[in-house]
């Protein structure tokens, strides 16, 4: 696991949203004035797959504070990758572009690997690689020229004269945060046993989902703290077709008892894992 350094964490405001169709461009202001928060790293991600994997990271922990559903496409999370490249062995940093307001983790990591590969062809060419802001098109699977970039003091960033600078005491922090529940990477960090379920299955990234999730398994395997194997069938195949049909686990038509049953004939040999998942969709009525 590495670690991501922020630089700085900030509340900014929605300016609106522009969609490009064509020639045409629209303007929506619904979400114009609505508080933002923006998280800004060190420039320490190296390539594009830790960028995304940051990206999940982010919105794992999101969902699991409930602070925002952080649906991408719905534009509640979005990404602005800085990107730049530098010749092997050399320390400094090369001139960055940004590419502005990424909406899946999967355009991340494409865009990233694009844009690298774009300048790598400009410096190869004797170019050289100026500030910008470009757009990710996910259809063309290109970016375009959207601005020049400002310098950092174009921003004019300036302390509100109303808001004077607050110093939080130490103890009043410490109370504030103990209430706070462990992040996702920390319930993943725990040994198996004391989380109470497999570390390669710790992808339940919502508390709400995570706790009926955990209540439900118990309810299978009372008798079972590890319960590897009804994990593993619980988190793959109960869920995904329950998913399938839009239910949640506490929505499960299938008793705890019944998969617990079902289970113990495939761990102990006397039906098929294939024979098994036919059965447990059988159980789970389709729409």
């Amino acid at each position: 696991m590495k670690r991501i350094k922020l630089q700085r964490i900030h509340l900014e405001e929605d300016a609106g949203k522009n969609t490009h169709v064509g020639a045409v461009s629209h303007v929506d202001l619904d979400r114009a004035g609505v508080p933002l928060v923006e998280v800004v790293t060190e420039p320490v991600i190296g390539s594009s797959e830790e960028a995304a994997e940051f990206m999940r990271s982010l919105h794992r922990l999101v969902r699991w504070l409930e602070i925002s559903e952080a649906d991408m496409e719905k534009g509640q999370m979005r990404c602005d990758a800085n990107v730049s490249v530098r010749r092997r062995g050399e320390d400094r940093l090369g001139t960055r572009t940004e590419l502005k307001n990424i909406n899946s983790f999967r355009f991340v990591q494409n865009a990233i690997d694009h844009e690298i590969a774009r300048q790598i062809r400009i410096l190869d060419a004797g170019g050289r690689i100026t500030r910008e802001t470009r757009l990710w098109d996910a259809t063309l699977g290109q970016s375009a020229l959207l601005r020049s970039k400002e310098e950092a003091n174009d921003y004019r960033y300036f302390p509100d004269p109303d808001l004077p600078p607050l110093v939080v005491d130490g103890q009043i922090m410490g109370r504030s945060c103990a209430p706070c529940p462990s992040c996702p990477s920390c319930v993943r960090a725990l040994p198996a046993r004391a989380r109470d379920r497999p570390r390669r299955r710790a992808h339940v990234d919502r508390r709400p989902r995570a706790r009926r999730v955990l209540r439900y398994r118990r309810r299978a395997h009372p008798g079972d703290r590890s319960g590897r194997m009804i994990a593993n069938w619980m988190l793959t195949e109960l869920l995904g077709a329950l998913n399938a049909e839009g239910k949640s686990i506490s929505d499960s038509p299938m008793p705890a008892r019944t998969l617990s049953a079902l289970v113990v004939l495939v761990e102990s040999g006397t039906i098929s894992g294939k024979i098994g998942k036919g059965d447990l969709r059988g159980e789970l009525p389709h729409r």
